[in-house]
């Protein structure tokens, strides 16, 4: 907004909300209540792409929640609640399958599910994901009719995976192992620059704003922690995660994670190159030989790193959570209890 673009932000309420600080620069940022995209999401969506200025530079942002765990407990939860068709897309009795099934406990806690149910779990969420997909590709390609698409960056990204099965014990957002770690980035440029490329290099959602303030031309800011993407990153780099009670930190392709217990800290290493889905730690412990070159090669750099961030200041306040209705449909979605 500083730099006179036209901002809009159609957003789902609780955790994004004007009372973080979300608000701030936005010249419009409407919610809407997740349900039906056709009845709720859509509208909202052509009201904002209406009031776009026919000249001036906008930023839109679309924060879409359907990928997303749906109301955990009670008779019919199914952890996944793709619309018709999508929920039957896949597995067509998805829905039957998990009748019986604990969907708090799975969830939450990573509890075990017959082959047949945890393939009528994933069948859901990939009908979440399908459903998606199809109506961002219809977004896309009316872009390309109106001519947006042009002058345009799209980026498509995630906050986090989800666990889905991958390792016993773990459920719903997967703390910070690589399941909820390793998300979709998508990054399509105007002049079709890199069209089809994948990249192989280590990067993450730090990188976005780099990007975007190269790709506009616009002085780089030196204390960001992410690397442009239209540019090599180093390999070497240092990244962390975070989730409470659990961290990680990695410089590829080792990883260390810390998962604090009741009682005491457990350290994984993990050699993502080869073991990628993270299954075979090489050690576990927090001692030793192994280890003490560990923390000189990975702990050393990333220590060094933090040191070196500025201190920035305090600029957005958080208010209260909310009411009683906000705070149920997030703990019923997942939240305040698996972390």
């Amino acid at each position: 907004s500083d730099r006179a673009y036209h901002t809009a932000a159609v957003y789902w309420s609780w955790w994004i909300h004007e009372r973080f600080g979300y608000a701030r620069g936005f010249d419009r940022f409407r919610d809407y209540r997740r349900g039906d995209w056709e009845s709720l999401l859509e509208p909202t969506y052509r009201e904002v792409l209406e009031e776009l200025p026919d000249e001036d530079p906008f930023f839109l942002f679309l924060h879409l929640i359907d990928v997303h765990s749906d109301k955990l407990g009670g008779p019919g939860a199914t952890i996944y609640d793709p619309p018709a068709p999508f929920d039957s897309m896949f597995v067509p009795d998805a829905r039957e399958r998990l009748k019986d099934v604990d969907t708090v406990d799975v969830f939450r806690n990573g509890a075990a599910t017959t082959p047949e149910e945890h393939e009528a779990i994933v069948a859901l969420y990939d009908g979440e994901i399908r459903n998606v997909d199809t109506y961002l590709g219809e977004w896309i390609e009316e872009w390309r009719r109106l001519g947006l698409l042009d002058e345009s960056v799209v980026i498509i990204t995630s906050d986090h995976g989800e666990a889905l099965g991958q390792r016993p014990g773990v459920g719903g957002h997967g703390r910070v192992y690589e399941e909820a770690l390793r998300i979709p980035l998508l990054v399509r440029y105007p002049d079709g620059r890199g069209a089809g490329r994948r990249r192989g290099e280590f990067v993450g959602l730090v990188d976005l704003v780099p990007t975007v303030i190269e790709l506009l031309d616009e002085p780089s800011e030196d204390w960001l922690p992410g690397y442009s993407l239209l540019d090599e990153v180093p390999s070497d780099r240092v990244m962390f995660a975070e989730r409470p009670p659990a961290m990680a930190i990695h410089r590829y392709p080792w990883k260390i994670s810390w998962h604090e217990g009741r009682k005491k800290v457990r350290y994984e290493v993990v050699h993502l190159g080869d073991d990628p889905g993270e299954l075979e730690p090489r050690y576990v412990g927090g001692e030793g030989e192994d280890f003490e070159r560990l923390q000189r090669d990975v702990l050393g750099p990333a220590d060094q790193l933090r040191r070196s961030w500025p201190e920035l200041p305090d600029q957005a306040i958080p208010g209260e959570l909310g009411s009683a209705e906000e705070l149920r449909a997030l703990r019923e979605m997942g939240y305040f209890g698996d972390g």
